[in-house]
């Protein structure tokens, strides 16, 4: 019976921290739902958005170094070209006609997806495709004799996951 009412005094002395407890609690729920940078829908479309848009003003300043292009066609680039090449965000293909005038795959960044042929003789110049990985934004440019088709990553959605394939948007 003492016990009972030394744990009631106890309660009724350090209320507060209880109180405080709940409080705490609930400012952590708002802030965790509401004002985290994934919270709202606007938000997650804003950042995918600014992230293709920034990919995609990248992807057209390659297409418009014409020089540089010549030395993958060649393959007379350089090793560090080819480093820049592959610390893009995105994917670049690059395709050169060969002499059956067929478009030959000469240069590329990636291993992990290679974009569907039908993609160099679209009549539009970019679109959004699903591929065997994920979803992509793509971009096709036309440089004398060559074409350049540039994947932008958008989502990852792989069959199996793992600790290293994970499904998600890849800007974040």
């Amino acid at each position: 019976m003492p016990n009972s009412k030394t744990f009631r005094r106890f309660l009724f002395k350090n209320a507060y921290l209880l109180l405080i407890a709940a409080w705490l609690v609930t400012l952590s729920f708002i802030v965790d739902n509401y004002w985290s940078a994934n919270s709202s829908i606007h938000s997650v479309q804003s950042k995918i958005s600014t992230y293709i848009h920034k990919q995609e003003k990248d992807l057209k300043k390659l297409s418009k170094d014409t020089a540089a292009i010549e030395q993958i066609i060649r393959g007379t680039y350089t090793e560090e070209y080819l480093a820049q090449l592959i610390k893009k965000k995105y994917f670049v293909f690059f395709y050169a006609d060969d002499s059956t005038s067929h478009e030959q795959l000469v240069c590329w960044n990636t291993q992990q997806v290679v974009p569907f042929p039908s993609l160099l003789y679209e009549t539009r110049q970019s679109g959004f495709v699903q591929l065997e990985n994920g979803y992509y934004v793509w971009n096709r440019y036309n440089v004398k004799n060559v074409k350049i088709i540039g994947l932008i990553p958008v989502k990852w959605n792989y069959i199996i996951t793992n600790d290293y394939l994970k499904n998600g948007f890849a800007n974040d």
